[in-house]
């Protein structure tokens, strides 16, 4: 999985009509998920484990413990159906 999030902007005129930002996302690399088969993970668990690093990386950013928590605490429970999505495509 992947993603070149752009999480800011910023503005320094005063003659902007328009701005806006964005994001990309991307399927689980076939050649990790591969490495990480190979090793005997079954590819469900496999593609949660991608999702779940990639995940942590972003994570790993925030600086306050608490809110850090919490964010992996709310996406924990979705990182399972992301992979089920991800193996039913």
């Amino acid at each position: 999985a992947g993603a070149d999030p752009i999480p800011a902007l910023e503005i320094l005129t005063s003659d902007v009509a328009r701005c806006g930002h964005g994001a990309t996302a991307g399927a689980i690399d076939e050649e990790e998920l591969f490495y990480v088969m190979s090793r005997g993970m079954p590819r469900l668990e496999a593609e949660q484990l991608l999702v779940r690093g990639f995940f942590n990386r972003v994570v790993a950013a925030i600086p306050e413990p608490q809110v850090r928590a919490k964010v992996l605490a709310a996406l924990e429970p979705r990182i399972g159906r992301v992979a089920e999505l991800e193996a039913a495509a």
